[in-house]
């Protein structure tokens, strides 16, 4: 009779669960697991939050009074180190937190992330039953880069009051921001930024991996004369992004900035005649 009380109880609470997950969850942290894909895309050197849910039925047992909250055995392969959830460095999540971070390392490549629950009893022998272990395989690629891809497509004289495109070759995950900035020094010295510095190209490429070929664009105003140099100050992908990689290396820009000029067309002035000496 006892043990018909007891598995009713069980049935009783763990339908109570289901119906309001909440009220029990043992989850430490804040964020949407994102269960899109049965692996994992992040970019090297980034920190990444991870979680579990804990199983129903162990909910159940310590809502009677069996179980303590569970265990969670984590475990990551070689190129990253596991943190607690707010991803601190040197931190180390509790045995009892369910969710935590990882620091990816610089190393690109398979990974892998595997949690295990392992309920904690209130009292007496260990939990007899072994939990499955879940593996979540991640991918960690490279940080999006740009380099020059060719001269600027005009440069000299008949520049100005026309358009100059400067080739540009962005790798990576696709989905680019580029930030850029263009500076024009007059014929007397004077400097000034042209295309504001910080200002962004959003939602360049496709969504395809690889690399693509892109260009910058400038309407040289008539009659203006001088220097042009554009900068690439930072460039982020659809994954950078996400992995919360926000400002590029100095290796993942153009060392240099990419220059043109624009000068006056000489006018050969006419021929006079000199009075004899």
């Amino acid at each position: 009779m006892k043990k018909m009380t007891l598995i009713r109880s069980i049935a009783t609470v763990a339908l109570f669960l289901v119906a309001g997950m909440g009220a029990f969850a043992q989850v430490t942290g804040v964020g949407t697991p994102d269960n899109t894909t049965d692996y994992d895309t992040v970019t090297v050197n980034s920190v990444m939050p991870y979680q579990v849910n804990g199983d129903l039925n162990m909910h159940a047992l310590r809502a009677l009074g069996i179980l303590n909250y569970s265990q969670f055995t984590k475990a990551v392969s070689a190129g990253g180190t596991i943190r607690a959830a707010s991803g601190v460095a040197a931190s180390t999540p509790a045995t009892t937190d369910s969710a935590f971070s990882v620091a990816w390392g610089n190393t690109a490549g398979a990974q892998t992330v595997q949690v295990t629950e392992v309920p904690q009893v209130v009292s007496g022998p260990a939990f007899s039953c072994t939990a499955n272990t879940q593996t979540l395989n991640v991918i960690v690629v490279a940080r999006p880069t740009v380099v020059w891809n060719g001269a600027p497509s005009a440069s000299g004289c008949g520049v100005a009051g026309t358009t100059v495109t400067i080739p540009y070759t962005v790798a990576g995950t696709g989905q680019y921001d580029v930030t850029y900035r263009i500076t024009y020094t007059s014929l007397t010295g004077a400097t000034s930024n042209v295309v504001a510095a910080g200002t962004v190209l959003n939602g360049l490429g496709n969504y395809q991996n690889g690399s693509a070929n892109l260009t910058f664009s400038y309407a040289v105003p008539a009659i203006t004369y001088g220097r042009y140099d554009v900068y690439v100050e930072n460039v982020t992908d659809r994954i950078s992004r996400k992995s919360g990689i926000i400002t590029s290396l100095a290796a993942d820009l153009p060392a240099a900035a990419a220059t043109f000029y624009s000068y006056p067309t000489p006018q050969t002035q006419p021929v006079q005649h000199i009075r004899n000496l």
